[in-house]
């Protein structure tokens, strides 16, 4: 086997595929994930919540319904500066 320093851990052996050729070895991502719902999440008003994935924050749409009564829209207040971008459903 090759010298290596003290300590230092040897590398995996490189893969291969049924044709013979190399393949990458596999490496392991990490993804943050995490969900807070604004509104809707019990009972039957609209649904509203963020979706954050690794820095990214997707607002999940935004629980208005009719009457279209702007109150409704006050749980978006206090997260509207962090919204990367806004998906609605429907």
């Amino acid at each position: 086997p090759p010298l290596r320093p003290r300590g230092a851990r040897s590398q995996p052996a490189p893969m291969a595929s049924a044709s013979g050729s190399a393949l990458a070895a596999p490496t392991t991502v990490r993804t943050s994930v995490h969900f807070t719902p604004l509104r809707g999440s019990s009972g039957g008003a609209a649904p509203s919540g963020l979706l954050e994935v690794d820095g990214l924050t997707l607002l999940l749409d935004c629980g208005w319904e009719p009457p279209f009564d702007v109150s409704v829209l006050e749980p978006l207040r206090g997260v509207a500066a962090r919204v990367d971008a806004v998906l609605l459903s429907h």
